[in-house]
């Protein structure tokens, strides 16, 4: 449906996933209606988006519906915004879909459009979770780790964090290394490993402290070198180190 008129045909016919393409078009500009004399230059556009994505979300087409709540919470977001896109997520989590629970998660954890409420974040990301959303099992864990909205568990809090870490999580495993380094720091090493090797250069600096502790400095010396490419802080405490094992960068 690449054309514009049939789309638009299509779409006032009734045809929801007509409907869908078109708002999300004008969603993304690929299509744009031209402003009125001192009218604001996307305006009308977004309008339009969400205009015919409400239309699909109304006939119960579920990709709209995470469409629309996406837009209005994420890219149009104000009160009224967030409340609505509420209830599409709800509609839409009703029907299965995770990517909806999820973000009715984290729009309790941060008090979009409600109250903050984490015990309530909670029980979204464990559905999430139990449906086998990475993102379910990684936010889950930050709460079991920090308690919030749940009994603090560490054992929980790893027990999630090595479902996100099967799954490809690429912070996970560096959570679990965080959480073991000094209780057991041989396993800690393995996770860092893990993290580092998916690409995660903290888990380098955080390879460089460990071995710089336990005494093994030369083998310490090119994770820390890699982690000062982070830059920032973490840069600072790779420096740091290094000055503390004697090498220059």
């Amino acid at each position: 449906m690449n054309n514009e008129a049939d789309l638009r045909n299509k779409a006032l016919a009734g045809d929801a996933e007509a409907q869908r393409e078109l708002g999300n078009r004008y969603r993304e500009f690929d299509l744009m209606i031209a402003p009125a004399e001192g009218e604001d230059r996307f305006e009308p556009t977004l309008k339009e988006a969400v205009s015919f994505l409400s239309l699909a979300a109304e006939q119960g087409l579920v990709e709209a519906q995470v469409d629309l709540a996406n837009m209005l919470s994420l890219e149009l977001p104000t009160q009224a915004n967030y409340i609505t896109a509420l209830t599409w997520y709800e509609h839409a989590a009703k029907k299965g879909n995770l990517s909806a629970l999820i973000r009715l998660g984290m729009m309790a954890e941060q008090g979009q459009g409600q109250p903050r409420n984490y015990p309530r974040a909670a029980k979204y990301y464990e559905r999430a979770a139990d449906k086998g959303h990475v993102l379910g099992m990684f936010n889950l864990a930050l709460l079991y780790r920090s308690g919030r909205g749940v009994e603090a568990s560490p054992k929980k809090a790893i027990k999630y964090f090595k479902k996100a870490s099967d799954k490809g999580d690429l912070y996970a495993p560096y959570y679990i290394g965080e959480m073991l380094e000094f209780e057991n720091p041989d396993e800690a090493r393995s996770w860092y490993d893990t993290a580092a090797a998916r690409g995660l250069l903290e888990a380098e600096l955080k390879i460089g402290q460990l071995l710089h502790r336990q005494g093994h400095n030369r083998e310490a010396l090119p994770h820390l070198r890699r982690a000062v490419k982070l830059g920032g802080a973490a840069a600072r405490q790779a420096l740091t180190t290094l000055e503390e094992i004697g090498f220059e960068q």
